[in-house]
């Protein structure tokens, strides 16, 4: 199922971005005090995310393929030949990936957990 994301200009995202900027909180007295751009930016992020989708590497993708993905604190990091190698292991999956620097390894290994998906 190929889902559309909700753009900054579409009238739902603004609507909810406007809403968004006098919302009454849950004591009664305060608003959010937030203003625009952020506004439409959450409005977007939480349209967005009730049909499952996530901002990541400046594109929106599937929730299910994000959680997929190791974060920082999932992953052990050895330096290996010197410094001249940089193995990662995602603990929860215990797949590895080597690179040459820190990049090439994480790169490597968010391509390898989202293939195992």
């Amino acid at each position: 199922m190929t889902r559309t994301p909700y753009q900054l200009n579409d009238p739902t995202v603004q609507a909810l971005g406007t809403f968004l900027q006098a919302a009454p909180l849950a004591d009664g007295r305060t608003t959010t005090g937030l203003t625009s751009p952020t506004t439409e930016l959450l409005a977007q992020s939480i349209l967005n995310f009730g049909q499952g989708l996530i901002w990541s590497e400046d594109r929106w993708i599937d929730k299910a393929l994000f959680d997929s993905l190791p974060d920082v604190g999932d992953v052990e990091i050895q330096e290996l030949a010197d410094g001249q190698v940089i193995k990662m292991t995602q603990r929860s999956t215990g797949l590895s990936a080597l690179g040459e620097s820190h990049d090439d390894a994480w790169n490597e290994l968010r391509r390898k957990a989202a293939q195992h998906g």
